[in-house]
């Protein structure tokens, strides 16, 4: 869009100089306007335009076996002591807190959870997460351990949590035990 906004600008500015120039050579008035016109407004744009192609953005996401028939996915494999879910807020989907070490938390949060949710062991004491490389999106999830005895729960955060930037966001490994990320939630309740 901004690449088209500067074509134009240009294109306008660049009219009076083919105009004035144009006058020089023709000398009647509405040839002089056509020639000018169509100069400032089609060649000149036509000229910017492949001089300054579009980038190609791809902004569709890899399925799990293009993906994997790239090399694209990583896997990443965790010990889960404790489990803590934060209730879910509208349609945000399923979140989920993991303790992974003593001084480390996991946020697994998406819609994608719904499928493991159903699943017996899930959250179990060990997880497998498949992770696209380049976009950091999980794949999908492995649960590889037993279940966890105990998951406990906690309400939604609140918009003040989500504005104060305490809320973590799926695959965000977070560097405090999980009763400290849960405290700093909860202090905006």
């Amino acid at each position: 869009m901004l690449r088209l906004l500067i074509v134009a600008i240009v294109s306008t500015f660049l009219l009076i100089p083919i105009a004035g120039f144009s006058s020089n050579i023709i000398k009647n008035e509405i040839l002089l306007f056509i020639v000018s016109f169509t100069t400032g407004y089609v060649i000149v744009p036509i000229i910017l335009l492949r001089l300054w192609p579009e980038k190609q953005v791809s902004t569709e996401l890899d399925t799990l076996d293009h993906a994997l028939e790239k090399g694209l996915i990583a896997t990443c494999e965790y010990s889960i002591s404790e489990a803590v879910e934060i209730e879910e807020f509208e349609d945000e989907g399923l979140h989920y807190l993991l303790s992974i070490s003593p001084t480390k938390t996991l946020s697994l949060f998406g819609q994608y959870l719904y499928a493991y949710s159903e699943l017996s062991n899930f959250p179990s004491t060990r997880i497998r997460l498949f992770v696209h490389t380049k976009n950091n999106l999980c794949y999908g999830v492995e649960c590889i351990g037993n279940k966890l005895e105990k998951v406990s729960t906690m309400e939604p955060a609140s918009p003040e949590a989500w504005g104060a930037k305490v809320v973590p966001y799926d695959m965000e490994i977070i560097e405090k035990p999980i009763s400290k990320v849960v405290g700093q939630i909860q202090k905006y309740a």
